[in-house]
This record gives C-alpha cells, sequence and structure tokens, in this order.
C-alpha cells in the first residue's frame, strides 16, 4: 500500500546549514542538508513511525487533504511511502 504525505520544508535559517522538516499527518519533525535530503529523511520518519504504530497495534494515519499552513519561503512537497 502505497501512500503520500505532504511535508512543509523550512529553509534554513541564518547561520544554520539543515532544512527542518515537519509531517503535520504524523505530529513529526526531522530535518535535511537539501531538499531532496528532506524528502528522503521524511520518508524514513514515516516508515519508523509506521513500524511502531504497527506494532502497537494503531492504525497507520491516513495522508490528509487539507491545505497546510505555512510561511512565505516554506516549501510543500510529498513523501511517498510504500508500506
Amino acid at each position: 500500500m502505497k501512500r503520500s504525505y505532504a511535508i512543509i520544508i523550512k529553509p534554513p535559517e541564518d547561520g544554520e546549514k539543515t532544512y527542518l522538516v515537519y509531517i503535520p499527518d504524523w505530529d513529526i519533525y526531522t530535518q535535511g542538508e537539501t531538499v531532496e535530503d528532506c524528502v528522503y529523511m521524511a520518508k524514513d520518519a514515516i516508515t519508523l513511525m509506521a513500524a511502531d504504530y504497527k506494532e502497537d497495534n494503531k492504525p497507520v494515519p491516513v495522508p490528509s487533504r487539507l491545505i497546510w499552513e505555512r510561511a512565505e519561503n516554506d516549501i510543500l512537497a510529498f513523501a511517498d511511502v510504500d508500506f
């Protein structure tokens, strides 16, 4: 089963080198050094969380269809995960 989750990528702030990534449907954060790395890290974080959910017999969140609020410079992307 493949699902696509929205992710919000915040560009590095002054002096920082990493992007901050928020995954709203899971309410978790991760980070990456490039936008591509952010998507990869988001997929990895979702996969790890899904394994925990399944182990605890909790349902895996279904991707929402909401339009997530984000700041002007934030990047909206999607992480496709194949469970």
